[in-house]
């Protein structure tokens, strides 16, 4: 469910498909665009800008758009395309663990990664384990404990933040 409330569904087959309670609307423009993936999709999850991400099981993240899709990949700069939590920020930021990494993908598109060597309790990150807080603090559950983020932008319009975890 979108934060607008509507049914999202991405087909192999159809593109992407919102339902909001009346009407279905049937998204095929791109959908020869879409990359070549798994059939069913592991983790979906609609930011603040209304694009889709979809992670299917060892092939990264497809984003969709309204200028079509981009696949995120470990060529793209993630350390793994086994993807488990999808989520954003308050400041547009978002926010990607996989079963090696936490990888947050800044609004410009930069990649920056964190992993044990930066503070992680582990690389075992719960799938689907991600939320935000009212506070606008991401948690992120996994089997050694919580990894908690907070950012804020500076006077440059680039985010900084803490990784906290307990354990």
């Amino acid at each position: 469910v979108s934060h607008t409330n509507e049914l999202v569904v991405m087909t192999e087959q159809k593109g992407i498909i919102r339902w909001d309670g009346y009407e279905v609307i049937v998204s095929t423009s791109h959908k020869n665009s879409i990359p070549h993936v798994h059939p069913w999709s592991g983790v979906l999850y609609e930011d603040d800008r209304s694009r889709i991400w979809t992670a299917y099981p060892e092939s990264g993240i497809v984003v969709s758009s309204e200028n079509g899709f981009n696949q995120i990949t470990t060529s793209s700069g993630l350390l793994s395309d086994v993807v488990t939590n999808i989520i954003n920020d308050d400041n547009g930021n978002i926010f990607i663990t996989t079963d090696r990494s936490l990888s947050m993908i800044s609004p410009s598109g930069k990649i920056y990664t964190a992993t044990k060597s930066n503070g992680l309790l582990n690389y075992g990150f719960t799938r689907k384990s991600a939320f935000k807080t009212r506070t606008g603090e991401i948690l992120i559950g996994s089997r050694d404990g919580v990894t908690v983020i907070t950012t804020e932008k500076d006077e440059h319009e680039e985010s900084s933040g803490t990784v906290r975890t307990a354990g």
